[in-house]
């Protein structure tokens, strides 16, 4: 391979000059191709996130979907809104939704709309959706059906099913865990939003 630099006083045949030129032009093709697989990869990325962000507005659009947001809407602001997971096992929880489905009941559609709200917070810690286009959409829905939400989060934790009933352990288990963080997250949006010029 003939060297860049030609020590002084050697001459430097066409020959060398091409070889040296190709060297060159080869790194700046290697050097565009990379920006071009990091613009095409940004592009992907923008794309898949789109998809995402619309795919999650047809779901949150779903009948299901919309009849359990109406259902934690009219809950969260009704004097029945449980205050814990206690009074969430007494006044709404089936017992046993994994045996008796019971699809209209109020537990059901909370549990319908904690599923959708932690796969959105997944897919938002991922950054795989839109931040600014979900909390835009879903924000205020959200934040106002927290009081339901929250104590019903709180007894899927809590709460075992067993053989006759379910039973209370202090030890929280990962279910739904996400969707105190979506929370969290979207009350921050929200602030941030507020403060904009």
């Amino acid at each position: 391979m003939p060297s860049l630099v030609l020590a002084q006083g050697q001459g430097a045949s066409s020959f060398d000059y091409l070889q040296t030129a190709a060297i060159v032009l080869g790194a700046v093709g290697v050097i565009v191709a990379m920006i071009q697989i990091r613009g095409d990869t940004h592009s992907s990325r923008q794309a898949r996130q789109a998809d995402l962000s619309w795919s999650m507005y047809v779901a949150y659009v779903d009948p299901a979907i919309r009849k359990a947001r109406g259902t934690a809407e009219a809950l969260a602001h009704s004097p029945q809104c449980p205050r814990d997971a206690r009074e969430y096992h007494e006044t709404l929880a089936d017992g046993s939704p994994w045996t008796n489905m019971v699809d209209d009941s109020q537990d059901a559609d909370l549990r319908r709309l904690l599923r959708f709200y932690n796969q959105l917070s997944i897919l938002l810690s991922k950054d795989l959706i839109d931040e600014e286009f979900v909390f835009g959409l879903i924000g205020a829905g959200l934040i106002s059906v927290w009081p339901a939400l929250s104590p019903a989060v709180s007894y899927y934790e809590h709460y075992f099913p067993r053989s006759t009933e379910p039973e209370w352990s202090e030890e929280p288990r990962l279910i739904y865990h996400e969707v105190p963080t979506l929370y969290e997250r979207c009350v921050r949006w929200n602030q941030q939003r507020r403060i904009r010029p």
